[in-house]
């Protein structure tokens, strides 16, 4: 991350750069060693963000809940309709001129799934 930050953005005065993390912020049972990981990289999302802003680089995470994946086969196809792209929109949002004051931020994008999980 080091050489891109030189080479990318220190250079170019700044930009903006989005983690995908997981909804782990209630724990992550039988998944420690990712629970664990993915809170790495929430961290490494402050603290970049801290380290970086001076230099007009924004650093933000996305933790999404329940994504249209292979896994969700088996669920109704409206269910996987509503979700799908939303994950995706959270990320053009956090890159674009709309977020310029967003900076060390995780957006969960999981319909409220963070509060009652």
């Amino acid at each position: 991350s080091q050489e891109v930050f030189q080479q990318a953005f220190k250079e170019a005065g700044g930009g903006a750069i989005v983690n995908v993390i997981a909804n782990m912020f209630n724990g992550f049972p039988l998944m420690a060693h990712t629970g664990a990981a993915r809170a790495g990289v929430d961290n490494l999302t402050k603290t970049l963000a801290l380290e970086w802003g001076r230099y007009g680089v924004r650093v933000n995470a996305v933790a999404p809940g329940t994504i249209d994946s292979s896994g969700l086969d088996n669920y109704v196809p409206e269910f996987r309709k509503r979700i799908r792209g939303r994950v995706a929109a959270a990320i053009v949002f956090l890159l674009s001129p709309a977020a310029a004051f967003i900076s060390a931020a995780t957006l969960r994008v999981d319909a409220g799934e963070s509060v009652y999980a």
